[in-house]
């Protein structure tokens, strides 16, 4: 069976892909972010402060992309190519780490910390 590599964010505090349901295809794309996991794999890593998310009062905007990881901007702009409804939450970025893993994959998630399950027939998984 083929392997491939996903991102997963197991500490507390904000989901990576679970607090980003919105668009099958967008979630996908976080799940396996290859820019990302190549930063991660290199030994970098996201601060707090370049993965803040906040949004305007309305939650329609960002106040603040021009804050983030240039990694994340660009995340987010290809998300939006997908889907131009899509809001990406990055904020789970800071705690990001990669996996390597067999099949299709179950992201958990209780109080913003994530982890995975392998294979299995299930509408969730990705």
């Amino acid at each position: 069976m083929t392997t491939r590599k996903i991102l997963y964010s197991p500490g507390y505090g904000a989901g990576w892909t679970t607090w980003n349901r919105e668009n099958r295809d967008v979630q996908m794309l976080m799940l396996t972010y290859a820019p990302i996991v190549a930063f991660l794999e290199a030994g970098n890593c996201f601060t707090y402060e370049e993965s803040e998310t906040k949004w305007s009062e309305d939650e329609e905007t960002l106040e603040s992309e021009a804050s983030l990881h240039p990694l994340l901007r660009q995340l987010r702009a290809e998300a939006r190519a997908i889907d131009l409804t899509s809001r990406v939450y990055v904020g789970g970025a800071h705690q990001l780490r990669v996996a390597i893993v067999s099949g299709r994959v179950k992201i958990d998630e209780y109080d913003g910390s994530e982890s995975f399950i392998v294979e299995g027939d299930f509408s969730e998984w990705l």
